[in-house]
């Protein structure tokens, strides 16, 4: 039930009907990714660790965003531009 809402949260702030899975741009496999209009990204990490998000085919500043799916919690992560997030 909570992460029902987590999700509906998102499809309020995010056009995640334009979404579709992209396995390529993350390094964890789990990647929603709109390309083609507003460049917004979603990925989920299974397991604790590092992980990269291509976005090299993207233009323009990111805002970052990480949430806990178990706990709710949600922390800025700055902003970045350019070709890789790393985490």
């Amino acid at each position: 039930r909570n992460q029902m809402g987590q999700t509906r949260e998102y499809a309020e702030r995010m056009n995640l009907l334009s979404m579709a899975p992209n396995v390529a741009l993350c390094s964890t496999g789990f990647c929603l990714a709109n390309t083609a209009d507003d460049d917004e990204y979603i990925c989920y990490q299974n397991e604790t660790g590092a992980f990269t998000l291509n976005l090299g085919g993207a233009s323009g500043t990111f805002t970052i965003e990480w949430l806990d799916p178990d706990t709710g919690d949600q922390s800025s992560g700055g902003t970045t531009t350019g070709a890789w997030l790393s985490k």
